[in-house]
């Protein structure tokens, strides 16, 4: 009788392993390229689940990390210090789970793509099929919504994010050319 694992069992758990280890990976992102000062960039964001306001004005969602953040109660306002801080890292510091399916809050109740709803996502008003690797700059305006909406409701959500109070000029009417 051998002892040896048969080949397809050696690849199997090796490329478990390797998920295993990107899956954790993810979760936890690697600060060390991180440079505070580096970046100086606004960008406001709506959350809609079910056309309701997720609501960032929480302490629990505030200066969470000195990188890119929220601050001052203001639920809207991302910002962001480091070059290379992508959104990902902000849903991560903010204990807020993101794939381009689903949306999970803090508590751990899931919001994910199926028959009825689906996850969207809005960079300056054009649809997007992901958002995690994006890296915000001055006048962005990130719309992150689930449900089952039609234009009219997208429509009227971009209306309210950019209604709302926006302090900086938006970068289509910096520079046609720096469009998402």
């Amino acid at each position: 009788m051998s002892s040896k694992l048969p080949l397809t069992w050696i690849v199997l758990i090796g490329f478990m392993a390797a998920l295993s280890i990107a899956a954790l990976a993810d979760l936890e992102p690697d600060e060390s390229s991180f440079v505070f000062g580096s970046a100086h960039e606004h960008a406001s964001i709506l959350i809609k689940i079910h056309d309701d306001p997720y609501d960032l004005t929480q302490e629990r969602f505030q200066l969470t990390s000195p990188y890119i953040h929220l601050e001052n109660s203001n639920g809207h306002v991302i910002h962001r210090h480091s070059e290379y801080v992508r959104l990902s890292y902000f849903f991560y510091i903010i204990n807020l789970g993101l794939t381009e399916d689903c949306f999970t809050f803090d508590d751990k109740r899931e919001f994910c793509t199926n028959d009825d709803y689906s996850l969207k996502f809005y960079i300056n008003g054009k649809q997007v099929d992901d958002i995690r690797n994006y890296l915000i700059f001055d006048g962005d305006l990130i719309l992150v919504t689930f449900g089952d909406e039609g234009p009219e409701q997208i429509k009227r959500q971009l209306k309210e994010l950019k209604d709302k109070g926006f302090p900086f000029q938006l970068r289509e009417e910096i520079s046609p050319y720096l469009n998402v």
